[in-house]
């Protein structure tokens, strides 16, 4: 729902740009449906109810250059204004909330949290696969894919490196576990969260399906934003997509790490003062660093759209 979210919103602002009010639909056939939204288009001018607002249209230009950014640097503070600019770009959205955490203490209780999650997601089985099939782990399947995290992106060190390649086996993190040793799984996220400016969360007021997609209307307006102010924007939300294992209460195959995910999140909502009517949907940083020599590549139109004329 937040993809579909996000690329709805690229798709609203490319419209507006060529000159066409858009009406949006969400879930035409129902919630259950694999319909997500429908869209109808009309030209400026014309006298029709429920059209898309026509905020923040100058991002439009900025989608060619949104990427994510997971080059370490030393941390540096996020001008309070530019942060303010953030906020009212998110919050544009219906519903939806966005809480920036740049208190040290705060910052170093999220990083022990996400460090945490980072342990339990590589040690248990299925949420080891799923990093596996995520990272491209060479050329080769980087330019056959053309999407996941191309592993020269992500800022490694030589070890580190190593240290990953050597993990992609379960047999090896199986025992990696078996003898406590899994620890060092949190150190990426460490090192990335010690080198940001700001923590950042978008928050929803319920769990379901039309605040997701919002949400990811959101996500997309506020990641453009973050690439116009020349910030590195990094996605942190392993956590956000497990701790919704709990709301939906769906802990198929990770019964394992159940308990140590509810303690977790429980802790979260406190560190992050989250209140019975706030639901977090995605973590993120923001930080200033160099832009990425090494950038992922984006899926060729022909294969994502189908055209009917």
């Amino acid at each position: 729902m937040l993809s579909f979210g996000a690329a709805s919103e690229n798709l609203i602002l490319k419209a507006h740009e060529i000159g066409y009010e858009v009406k949006t639909e969400l879930f035409p056939l129902g919630v259950e449906n694999d319909l997500i939204a429908s869209f109808e288009f009309f030209k400026k001018n014309e006298s029709i109810s429920g059209i898309e607002p026509h905020l923040f249209n100058h991002l439009i230009s900025y989608v060619p250059k949104r990427l994510t950014n997971r080059n370490l640097s030393k941390k540096q503070p996020i001008e309070v204004e530019t942060l303010s600019y953030l906020k009212e770009v998110t919050e544009s959205t219906h519903k939806i909330q966005l809480k920036f955490f740049t208190n040290p203490e705060q910052i170093d209780s999220i990083k022990a949290i996400l460090a945490e999650i980072d342990v339990l997601y590589m040690t248990n089985k299925i949420c080891h696969s799923h990093f596996v099939h995520e990272i491209r782990w060479n050329n080769k399947e980087v330019e056959e894919s053309r999407d996941g995290i191309d592993i020269n992106t992500i800022d490694l060190t030589p070890t580190e490196r190593a240290g990953l390649i050597v993990a992609k086996n379960w047999n090896v993190t199986k025992h990696i576990k078996k003898w406590n040793l899994g620890n060092e799984f949190g150190k990426l996220s460490k090192k990335a969260i010690e080198s940001s400016g700001a923590l950042g969360l978008v928050i929803v007021p319920k769990f379901n399906a039309e605040n997701y997609f919002n949400g990811g209307i959101s996500i997309q307006k506020l990641w453009l934003a973050a690439t116009e102010k020349q910030l590195a924007f990094q996605p942190m939300s392993i956590s956000s997509f497990l701790f919704t294992r709990i709301s939906d209460n769906n802990f198929d195959e990770i019964e394992d790490i159940k308990d140590d995910l509810v303690r977790l999140y429980n802790h979260f909502k406190i560190v992050c003062e989250l209140n019975e009517n706030q639901h977090d949907i995605f973590l993120f940083r923001l930080a200033k660093a160099p832009e990425p020599k090494i950038k992922a590549l984006r899926r060729f139109t022909e294969d994502v759209l189908m055209y009917e004329e």
